[in-house]
């Protein structure tokens, strides 16, 4: 009886700490995709064909909107304590970084390098991100040339 118990206060407690720590696995997730999608429309601007420019601006605004999904998990005072412990950047970066994700997908259309640039790099510091970082470090490099910034 007791060993039925204490297997039971022990499956509660693991439930509570996936509960607890899954916010943050999928706010993890999300920046890898946006560092993804940097990386994956890296060369897309004003001289590409409409359908890229299309696809670019859909995924970029997605990506926002899930990036402040997960932020608004986060936020929750509960959750600061292990934000902290768990290098999740502050609210206000993550906001930051959804406002520029969007400010980047309307950039798209006009082609503005500097403005394109910008916003990456407001991405990047924002969610320091370290493949994200290396994505900024990789413009104007030759295809092929890679260094991660931690």
């Amino acid at each position: 009886m007791m060993n039925i118990l204490l297997t039971a206060i022990l499956a509660g407690l693991g439930y509570i700490i996936v509960k607890f720590v899954e916010p943050y696995r999928d706010y993890r997730k999300t920046v890898g995709e946006i560092a993804n999608a940097l990386s994956y429309y890296a060369d897309v601007s004003g001289s590409d064909t409409k359908e890229l420019q299309d696809e670019a601006h859909k995924v970029f605004l997605q990506k926002a909107t899930r990036l402040r999904t997960h932020a608004d998990q986060i936020a929750y005072s509960y959750y600061k304590p292990l934000a902290i412990l768990a290098d999740v950047p502050p609210i206000e970066s993550m906001d930051a970084a959804h406002h520029a994700l969007i400010e980047l997908s309307d950039a798209i259309y006009i082609g503005n390098h500097y403005n394109i640039g910008r916003y990456r790099k407001k991405i990047a510091e924002s969610l320091r991100n370290c493949v994200v970082r290396s994505y900024l470090y990789n413009l104007g490099q030759p295809t092929g040339a890679t260094r991660f910034v931690f």
